[in-house]
C-alpha cells in the first residue's frame, strides 16, 4: 500500500505480485493489481485480472465499474462496458458515478 500511495506502481505491481501468489482469492488484492495495471496503461492485463475477480466474487460492484471504464475508455467494447454499467447500477444504485454511467448508457444503446 506504500508503494501505491507514493506512485511506485512497478514497486506495487510486485508486491501486489507476490500478495496473489499468497493468496488468490484476495479480492482486495486482484482490485488493487488491476487498477495499478491499468494505471500503469496495461488495459487488457487489468481487464484479464478483473474477470478473474469477478469469476471469484461477482459482486464486487468496484471491480465491475473499473471494467466497464476498461471496456468503454481503452478497450473500445462497450458491448462488454454496457453489462458491467448495468450490473453496478443494479447493485449500487445511489453510486456515486451513478449519474455518469446512465448517461453512458443512454448515449450508449444496445444496437
Amino acid at each position: 500500500m506504500a508503494a501505491l500511495n507514493s506512485g511506485d506502481y512497478a514497486l506495487a505491481l510486485e508486491a501486489l505480485h507476490h500478495a496473489l501468489a499468497l493468496n488468490a482469492e484476495s479480492a482486495n488484492a486482484r482490485y488493487a493489481y488491476a487498477w495499478v495495471l491499468q494505471k500503469r496503461d496495461y488495459f487488457q492485463d487489468a481487464a484479464n485480472e478483473l474477470e478473474k475477480l469477478l469469476a471469484q466474487h461477482p459482486d464486487e460492484t468496484r471491480a465491475h465499474l473499473l471494467l466497464g471504464n476498461l471496456y468503454a475508455q481503452n478497450l473500445g467494447q462497450p458491448d462488454f462496458a454496457r453489462g458491467h454499467y448495468k450490473t453496478v447500477l443494479e447493485k449500487d444504485p445511489r453510486n456515486v458515478q451513478a449519474p455518469a454511467l446512465r448517461a453512458w448508457l443512454q448515449n450508449n444503446p444496445e444496437p
